[in-house]
């Protein structure tokens, strides 16, 4: 039997993922909003809703990022995916991509609980993203061109190639693109206070962008992904606490 968390928890859960101190009502209000959206099953209306609420209530109405929804039997998914599992989140390719695990136009309550608690976890990875930017641009740019260098070379080379760059233009191309990218995204945004709560954060998650790796166990210990995990399952919670259909705010 399905042990469903009480008021004061998702109340708890909610501020913490919308980093918001949240009164009791502005709570309830919002999830009479997503239990609206989660009473419609059909795979495609179900995670626009619930894309366009979590981006409103986690203050990034106006950011430039898209929804790509990719539905995908277990035997079709690539090794990455199969990895990452229900989503991604690219701050540079301005796009969160949800991969349920169908291949029709309905979800079951599994598959639509599953996926609720993703789109969280990756619009953290945004936020994070957002906070890494406003903490040190530079640093945060030249930490993604580091993990290209180690992970994704053979992109480096075919930029090489394509263009006959040396290896220093490309890298110059690159560095550029990037920087164009992460200002059309954040750049409206203040940059933090150099030694604020806000900028040691951006520091740590500029350093796990630079590190990142997609195996294994480490790939669930990195701060960013630990982060956005706890997020997703308090999100689940949520999801859990409004599913109930006798429930009342």
């Amino acid at each position: 039997m399905l042990h469903r968390p009480t008021f004061d928890v998702v109340h708890k859960n909610l501020s913490e993922i919308l980093g918001q101190n949240l009164s009791k009502e502005e709570t309830r209000k919002l999830l009479n909003n997503y239990k609206n959206i989660i009473k419609n099953n059909k795979t495609d209306e179900y995670h626009n809703k619930l894309f366009e609420q979590v981006k409103k209530d986690m203050g990034y109405e106006d950011l430039d990022i898209e929804l790509a929804i990719e539905k995908l039997k277990d035997s079709s998914l690539k090794s990455f995916k199969e990895h990452c599992k229900n989503g991604s989140a690219g701050a540079l390719h301005h796009k969160i991509t949800i991969y349920p695990k169908t291949a029709g136009n309905s979800l079951n309550s599994s598959i639509q609980r599953t996926t609720f608690g993703t789109m969280f976890h990756e619009w953290q990875h945004i936020k994070q993203a957002e906070i890494a930017y406003r903490t040190n641009p530079d640093k945060l740019v030249d930490a993604y061109v580091e993990q290209l260098k180690t992970k994704n070379s053979d992109f480096i080379e075919q930029l090489m190639k394509e263009n006959k760059y040396s290896r220093v233009q490309a890298l110059k191309e690159i560095n550029s693109s990037l920087h164009k990218q992460l200002d059309t995204l954040f750049g409206k945004y203040p940059k933090f206070k150099a030694g604020s709560d806000q900028y040691k954060k951006g520091l740590k998650y500029i350093e796990c962008t630079r590190n990142y790796t997609t195996e294994g166990k480490e790939y669930f210990e990195q701060l960013s992904e630990k982060e956005a995990f706890e997020i997703g399952d308090k999100a689940r919670k949520i999801y859990d606490y409004i599913s109930n259909p006798w429930r009342i705010f």
